[in-house]
């Protein structure tokens, strides 16, 4: 929202010290989160912006020698000039390396696919067109049918055969 809260401050001073090894009792952390929140809140708003919280712990370098540097970069807001453009993940050249295998297998079986209701449809072009779309759709079912079965059967026999190997 690009103004701190004093729960947002308490959980970043939370996360602060423990990344440093800090133990702190519950009710010193809220008494240090109380202390720099109205420290930092000079008009009594309720919360806090970053570059106030920052001006604050600049007048308390103890407190800053025991955080980590990054605490102050978790509170900004990320500047618009900043942010590139979102890539999906699914698009960028690392996916598809990482992922070559199953897509190779994704892409082969829509073709198996694809091509089994071309072949039906074409074998049974006399009766129209949708005897054709039906004749179609009827031979992929067919085929996602047996070869869920396959599956089925082939990962049973891998249970079974290592169940057999356990016991022996």
């Amino acid at each position: 929202s690009g103004s701190i809260d004093p729960d947002e401050l308490r959980t970043v001073l939370k996360s602060c010290l423990h990344e440093s090894a800090i133990s702190l009792p519950e009710e010193k952390l809220d008494d240090l989160t109380l202390v720099l929140f109205e420290s930092a809140d000079k008009d009594n708003s309720g919360s806090i912006t970053f570059e106030e919280l920052k001006a604050e712990l600049e007048n308390f370098p103890e407190v800053m020698e025991n955080l980590t540097i990054s605490a102050a970069n978790w509170l900004k807001p990320p500047d618009l000039e900043q942010k590139k453009p979102h890539t999906p993940r699914y698009l960028t050249r690392a996916y598809w390396q990482n992922n070559s295998r199953k897509l190779l297998f994704l892409c082969v079986y829509t073709l198996l696919n694809l091509l089994l209701f071309v072949a039906a449809m074409l074998y049974h072009s006399y009766g129209g067109g949708w005897f054709m779309l039906a004749k179609g759709c009827g031979q992929c079912l067919n085929f996602n049918c047996t070869f869920v079965m396959v599956q089925q059967k082939y990962c049973h026999l891998l249970a079974h055969s290592d169940c057999q190997t356990v016991v022996s």
